[in-house]
């Protein structure tokens, strides 16, 4: 059996976000500052800044690419856990994926789900 890979160097999301990239999902950098930004919400405490979640909402609103949304929504589903989100926050969340939960598209309304499900939960 192979070692399991550590996928969380900065070299390795460069080249997965080279991958991306080249498969038209969404540009490398993106995709790096996104991984940045799930691992930054997930060492602290679900907190976010309001700069990043106004980043985070205009990738999810502009991005054609189920994937990418499915990828942005797993990321808003962990905030406010185990630190409370404040109530603007949880506003714009909502807002934001509500959309999603009636796409044509199965993962988006999963996705969105999921987020809406994890903000009930920490009402």
């Amino acid at each position: 059996m192979e070692p399991h890979a550590d996928w969380s160097s900065g070299d390795d999301q460069q080249r997965i976000g080279a991958v991306w990239e080249a498969a038209g999902l969404l540009p490398q950098g993106e995709y790096v500052k996104l991984h940045r930004l799930t691992a930054d919400v997930q060492a602290n405490g679900g907190v976010i800044s309001d700069a990043d979640l106004d980043w985070a909402i205009a990738l999810l609103e502009s991005t054609p690419e189920v994937v990418v949304r499915a990828r942005v929504m797993a990321m808003l589903a962990v905030l406010g856990q185990p630190t409370a989100l404040p109530q603007e926050h949880r506003a714009r969340i909502g807002a934001a994926v509500a959309p999603y939960l009636h796409s044509e598209r199965k993962l988006d309304r999963l996705a969105a789900a999921h987020v809406q499900q994890a903000l009930v939960a920490r009402e």
